[in-house]
């Protein structure tokens, strides 16, 4: 399969926990070009007394990233993203700074913690939303509250206008059964929006993506597969609100 996007992963280096060299992050450019993976949203960490690295300090080292790649893979598409966990001040500091939001457009990619409660996730979702912005959650799959009641919350907040992302290696069963049935039953739902690797490193958290896009391909509808994997992705980097959920 060719032409895929991945729109959370942590490859651009010295910011967060992901990627400590260039010469990392190359090489899984490098992984991920010969996937066929053609457009990447990197999404550096964003969490409060945690990954804090100066948004100016992220744009740079994503240039420096940029343009290394750029010569020597020069149809490999990279975007500049964010993966912002969940913060009281979070709508505020989206609107005062687009460089938290996905490829400076509506688009957020919002992390919770795996035991936040559902009224956190409302309420966090509701803020984002309220400011004019599109929440994604990331791997929502791993948040406790979210298995328990499977697709009945899920359900309720693609209702309320909120995205689902979930990551590769959970459809695979990398992270673990309870992680793989439960991405399982939301695509079957088809209550997933969009995929994405989660990569941090070339060691352990490396990007599935090919692999779960083969897997998909003979599970799940084509239009389905289509939508997650291409579809969706460019809506967000052409800022255009998602409208068959």
């Amino acid at each position: 399969m060719k032409n895929l996007w991945d729109i959370h992963c942590h490859i651009v280096p010295h910011v967060d926990d992901g990627s400590h060299s260039l010469d990392t992050s190359m090489e899984m450019l490098r992984t991920d070009y010969k996937q066929g993976i053609s457009h990447i949203i990197v999404t550096p960490h964003y969490r409060r007394n945690m990954f804090e690295t100066k948004r100016d300090v992220v744009e740079h080292n994503f240039k420096i990233l940029y343009d290394k790649a750029k010569e020597e893979m020069p149809d490999l598409d990279l975007y500049l993203g964010c993966e912002f966990h969940k913060d009281k001040l979070i709508a505020h500091m989206l609107t005062e700074d687009e460089r938290y939001r996905m490829n400076g457009t509506r688009y957020v990619l919002v992390e919770f913690s795996e035991s936040e409660s559902e009224r956190q996730i409302r309420d966090t979702c509701r803020a984002v939303l309220n400011a004019g912005l599109y929440p994604i959650i990331a791997h929502a799959e791993r948040i406790d509250i979210v298995r328990k009641k499977k697709g009945k919350l899920i359900d309720e907040l693609r209702d309320d206008g909120v995205y689902i992302q979930v990551n590769a290696n959970s459809i695979l069963g990398y992270d673990g059964t309870a992680y793989k049935w439960c991405t399982r039953s939301l695509l079957k739902n088809d209550e997933v929006d969009f995929l994405g690797s989660d990569a941090h490193n070339m060691s352990d958290r490396v990007s599935h993506l090919k692999e779960c896009a083969l897997f998909l391909r003979e599970k799940y509808p084509r239009e389905q597969v289509i939508r997650l994997l291409s579809k969706n992705p460019k809506r967000i980097v052409r800022n255009e609100k998602i409208n068959d959920i």
